[in-house]
């Protein structure tokens, strides 16, 4: 490659990731947060897939009791998904009369491979209300939650709303790094569900009807019952998905403790992502890709030709670095991340091998192993 070649190449990824980061930016700062007006309350069904949950679900569930919503109108359902711990003991020893504890072994749904999203199909057949919001087993509400929810619901109209999801509590560089990465995953889902150009949701903080709920057990793979639901109810009618951009609405997750756990949390959702067609999607997801791997794919022949690439690789280091901060500046004042911030320059040099690993892996990797079973 000559070095004009070389040089317009790395130019081109480097402005594709920089425009797309100002995209985000301005999409995300022209709606700016959303106001609900005090909603009038009706049934909700709140349906938890759990498996080895025994310590975490119990803090989920208190979370929900304590929100501030009529207790006769919340019917929340835990599907117990073949669990090999006392999640199900846990759920109840609770004995509150708001919780209905399923098991997964007794639903009669044949499940080869794709559990979560029978879970979800078992909660969703169970449900009891119209309106169903989505959640994992190690997730924390706030305690007007329940009422943001369906005072956006009402006001809109949406068929699926996907909300805010944030990483904590922190206490180690990994964890800020994935609370950072989620940040920037939270903006991306809002530009693209606000500009219609692509479509993500997180499956710990969803919500949409049950009359238009889709089964996804016609795809075995074990992951996507958020990224497919939103698709296909976006290939439809792009309109009826929405993004609810309010504190309130915002959910907090934990981080993963250990490095084996986060990588194979990643692999799981990178399989996914190659099964999306969108073609918004699919440029979203090679941009970032091609920036960190262009970057790292320069550094062999640093030593080789340091006059061309070092200045080369300095501007385009530059030039992502300071994109990606003002980026993640904006989003960490809207999810209180600021001591998340301190560790910015640490986070872009770890997300370079990052992106690059987990966009390469993702490509072959086929079965991993999650929850103490192995699926694909």
């Amino acid at each position: 490659m000559g070095p004009w070649l070389y040089i317009t190449v790395i130019l081109i990824v480097t402005f594709s990731y920089t425009f797309l980061i100002i995209y985000i930016v301005r999409q995300w700062e022209k709606r700016s947060t959303v106001n609900c007006v005090p909603c009038i309350p009706i049934p909700v069904t709140i349906i938890i897939p759990a498996r080895n949950e025994e310590s975490l679900i119990e803090a989920c569930l208190r979370s929900l009791f304590q929100n501030d919503y009529p207790a006769e109108l919340m019917d929340i359902i835990v599907v117990d998904d073949y669990s090999e711990d006392n999640t199900a003991g846990v759920v109840k020893g609770l004995e509150n009369d708001r919780v209905r504890l399923l098991s997964m072994a007794e639903s009669g749904i044949n499940v080869k491979n794709a559990y979560k999203k029978a879970a979800v199909l078992y909660g969703v057949q169970s449900a009891r209300s119209d309106f169903i919001i989505q959640t994992d087993a190690d997730t924390i509400f706030g305690q007007n939650y329940l009422k943001t929810m369906v005072a956006f619901y009402q006001q809109n109209n949406p068929v699926l709303v996907t909300g805010p999801v944030r990483i904590h509590p922190l206490h180690s560089f990994l964890g800020h790094f994935q609370a950072l990465d989620m940040a920037g995953m939270m903006g991306l889902t809002a530009a693209g569900i606000a500009s219609g150009r692509w479509f993500m949701a997180n499956g710990a903080n969803m919500a949409y009807e049950k009359r238009r709920y889709i089964n996804l057990l016609d795809d075995d793979t074990a992951s996507g019952d958020d990224i497919y639901m939103v698709n296909a109810l976006a290939r439809d009618d792009p309109g009826s998905v929405a993004f609810i951009q309010n504190r309130d609405a915002v959910v907090d997750t934990y981080p993963l403790d250990k490095f084996s756990d986060f990588v194979r949390q990643r692999l799981r959702w990178g399989t996914k992502n190659k099964n999306v067609n969108h073609p918004g999607y699919r440029v979203i997801s090679i941009i970032p890709f091609a920036m960190a791997l262009s970057i790292l794919l320069q550094l062999p022949f640093l030593i080789i030709n340091p006059s061309i690439i070092g200045p080369v690789l300095v501007f385009q280091v530059s030039v992502i670095a300071m994109i990606n901060y003002v980026y993640l500046k904006e989003m960490s004042q809207f999810f209180r991340l600021h001591e998340s911030m301190a560790y910015f320059l640490q986070a872009q040099l770890a997300q370079i091998v990052y992106l690059s690993f987990m966009g390469l892996a993702s490509l072959f990797y086929t079965r991993f192993r999650w929850k103490g079973r192995t699926v694909k």
